[in-house]
């Protein structure tokens, strides 16, 4: 059975803070009707890689190559570049990130799944690291 993936970075908790708020805020100003929910705050995370569907007996496959992408990747900083309320009916907060931490992070794993023979959308290109409240 195919599972839809991704894969995703947890942010400091300064920056799971602001975002909450920021969320908050943005949620006053809405029309009662919007239908905007809220995500938790311990489950805010960066998307830096989007696999669509696998095979379930990929994943295993997937974590490794993860590993061994990141293993020496030394820490980086992490910056909100821009974010708001899409208006697009998702009923989302989103916020978006220029660290070049994350989009290395991203291709080296989307470098590293490919080789290993794990098909990536787009081979990993275009992808802004990213959050959805």
């Amino acid at each position: 059975m195919d599972k839809r993936l991704f894969i995703g970075v947890n942010p400091p908790e300064e920056i799971r803070q602001k975002l909450s708020f920021e969320a908050d805020a943005i949620s006053i100003e809405l029309p009662p009707d919007a239908g905007f929910r809220r995500t938790e705050e311990d489950k805010l995370h960066f998307t830096i890689l989007f696999l669509d569907s696998q095979p379930e007996e990929a994943i295993e496959e997937i974590i490794a190559g993860i590993k061994e992408a990141v293993q020496e990747m030394p820490s980086f900083p992490v910056k909100i570049s821009r974010s708001g309320y899409d208006p697009s009916g998702k009923r989302m907060v989103w916020a978006y990130s220029d660290s070049k931490g994350l989009k290395d992070a991203s291709v080296m794993i989307a470098e590293e799944l490919m080789k290993r023979g794990i098909r990536v959308p787009n081979e990993g290109r275009n992808m802004i690291p990213h959050i959805t409240d």
